[in-house]
């Protein structure tokens, strides 16, 4: 699960995050970095207050331009969708526990955020509200700019800081494939530009300064093909 946060810039220095799908979570930090570090765990803590109350933890919903997807460990996550789906069955815990055949008190601990549980325990709470819980493996793909054209190299040069572009992207692993609408903008980090894109989205692993955007598609094939002939 990942949530978009907004790193905005504090008038007295440093970052101040918050996430429009969890209210709860809001915190800083000096720098860029520390302020990610704690956005994460203030995004934990945040998901605390949805167990304690019994409420359901809101889906996540699509990053906008100038925010950033901040992931829930896995762990964490398993046990949201976990809370989400009995709350959503509306089994008490008690009838959880006795189709389980644990005791309450037993429950309690899987529901429980900084008790580690082990995935078949928590695989057995989905099966006893009648879910089957799956685990999926997906490639992460890094994209890289489309290039090929004229239109599409203008509108990456365009990209201004706070001004959203609509660019192009490919697959770093398919060149060839079919371009992707993405959204690229600009934003400062620790005195340096950074360009960042999002598809779908979805922040992508394509994080470069501004002034590295590479200058054609063609060019990154021959690189390869040079470091393929030395290998």
């Amino acid at each position: 699960m990942k949530f978009p946060a907004l790193f905005a810039p504090a008038a007295e220095g440093g970052f101040t995050v918050t996430f429009r799908d969890v209210p709860e979570a809001i915190t800083e930090g000096d720098t860029l970095e520390e302020a990610e570090t704690m956005a994460l765990d203030a995004l934990v803590t945040a998901m605390e207050f949805y167990f304690d109350d019994g409420r359901p933890v809101p889906a996540p919903s699509k990053a906008k331009a100038g925010e950033r997807l901040v992931a829930l460990p896995a762990s964490v996550a398993a046990k949201v969708h976990l809370l989400n789906a009995r709350l959503a069955s509306k089994m008490k815990t008690v009838d959880v526990a006795r189709a389980m055949g644990i005791k309450p008190q037993e429950l309690a601990r899987i529901y429980d955020l900084k008790h580690a549980t082990k995935i078949d325990t928590i695989a057995a709470a989905m099966a006893a509200l009648g879910l089957n819980l799956s685990v999926r493996v997906d490639p992460e793909a890094a994209y890289v700019f489309d290039t090929r054209t004229a239109e599409n190299l203008k509108a990456i040069a365009k990209v201004k800081a706070g001004e959203p572009r609509e660019i192009l992207v490919v697959p770093d692993t398919d060149l060839e494939a079919e371009p992707l609408r993405a959204v690229a903008f600009i934003e400062p980090g620790d005195g340096i530009e950074w360009m960042k894109v999002m598809v779908h989205g979805n922040d992508l692993p394509m994080v470069i300064a501004a002034e590295d955007v590479p200058q054609s598609i063609e060019a990154l094939k021959a690189t390869r093909k040079r470091r393929q002939a030395v290998a």
